[in-house]
């Protein structure tokens, strides 16, 4: 996981679901345009995902990762490989 979306460490106390499966499970949610209730049980509570993904959001983690983006391709030129 990158270190900018970790706004506190995989090791908190109060962390219960790694990361991973909140980033997955948000990717989810946007890839299958469900609301957030329909998030299958399994993969991880959707109140979780909600709540950390207003967290990023608050945090301006998503323009980070978009400037860290646009950055990357303009050192390689955007050339692809």
């Amino acid at each position: 996981m990158a270190p900018n979306r970790a706004l506190m460490t995989e090791e908190a106390p109060q962390r219960q679901y790694s990361l991973r499966k909140v980033s997955n499970a948000l990717r989810w949610i946007v890839r299958s345009g469900a609301p957030w209730r329909f998030l299958p049980a399994d993969i991880t509570p959707w109140r979780v995902v909600y709540e950390q993904t207003q967290r990023w959001i608050r945090a301006a983690v998503f323009e980070a990762m978009v400037r860290d983006v646009r950055e990357l391709m303009r050192v390689t030129g955007g050339k692809k490989g």
